[in-house]
């Protein structure tokens, strides 16, 4: 078991990190980040804020970790006139169009992630010159949550965002294009669209997709990480973290324990030791030494039967 200075220790180490984490998602925002409609929303209502809903924002974060700004959120999408996809929602949303209609969602993180951030605004852009076009009105454009609607992105089996998925036929087709294949020009990407070329993206037809063998695999740890969030949803993160390190340290310690010999079976004879007296060894001298003169002596007279022989 860990001592209580290591307890304490790694509680305090902990805390820091947490801190220093927290700090650096809230309070730096890449510059580039600043144009999206989402990043200049939450820095507009975080300057408007006083010191103390500041310094409860913060404590907050500390406590529970960094969450979406829903309001900021609501605004931009607002905004841009771009549809939010929930998990409650998507079903009915998507399901409930045209057979033809081809949506591109956008699985984004959170604003303070640069790559998502600038794939947000190249999504936003792309838009617009979808709704310029009057002749194209099959496109619809939607954004998703990955930190938020976690139940969409497991079943879709998406771990890191960002990414464009592109679907067809109510859902049932399914082509994921990742965040650093996705062209950062709009015009580009919306002429891809436009003549179709978005379709030669494979479909995603795995054992794991909708109606695959393995479907129900995920349905189920779906269903159980939702019964064990139930529980631990008011639980503060920072308790789990330090319960996770402790554990963690219990484990690598238990791992790195002293391994003692296992006791003899019963009935086995102890083993003997070996001891040799001096006579012994001198006796064992004395005839390694008489040995070797034998096999010099050997040696010597061959040579000499051989240079008679020669003769």
């Amino acid at each position: 078991m860990l001592s209580l200075r290591s307890w304490l220790l790694s509680f305090l180490v902990t805390l820091f990190l947490l801190s220093i984490s927290t700090v650096a998602d809230e309070s730096t925002i890449p510059s580039d980040a600043s144009s999206t409609p989402a990043a200049a929303s939450a820095a507009g209502d975080a300057g408007g804020e006083g010191v103390v809903d500041m310094v409860k924002r913060l404590v907050k974060a500390g406590l529970n970790g960094q969450t979406t700004d829903v309001e900021a959120q609501k605004e931009a999408d607002l905004k841009d006139g771009i549809v939010r996809l929930t998990d409650e929602n998507i079903d009915e949303v998507i399901q409930g169009g045209s057979e033809d209609d081809v949506w591109l969602v956008l699985v984004h993180g959170l604003p303070t992630e640069l790559e998502s951030s600038k794939v947000v605004e190249v999504h936003k852009n792309t838009s617009i010159l979808a709704k310029a076009n009057t002749l194209r009105t099959e496109f619809k454009f939607a954004r998703l949550n990955y930190v938020d609607e976690w139940k969409t992105c497991s079943r879709w089996m998406l771990f890191k965002p960002p990414w464009l998925v592109i679907i067809t036929d109510k859902g049932e087709k399914l082509r994921f294009v990742r965040g650093n294949q996705i062209k950062t020009d709009p015009e580009i990407l919306w002429t891809i669209f436009e003549k179709g070329n978005w379709d030669t993206a494979p479909l995603w037809e795995s054992e794991w997709a909708k109606g695959g063998n393995r479907a129900w695999l995920i349905e189920l740890y779906i269903d159980l990480t939702a019964r064990i969030t139930k529980y631990t949803a008011r639980i503060p993160k920072w308790p789990l973290m330090i319960l996770v390190s402790w554990a963690g340290q219990a484990l690598l310690q238990w791992l790195h324990r002293p391994r003692t010999p296992a006791p003899p079976a019963p009935g086995t004879p102890a083993p003997g030791r070996i001891t040799i007296t001096p006579e012994q060894k001198s006796a064992a001298h004395r005839a390694a030494l008489k040995k070797k003169q034998d096999q010099a002596g050997s040696a010597s007279g061959s040579r000499s039967a051989e240079g008679k022989k020669d003769k």
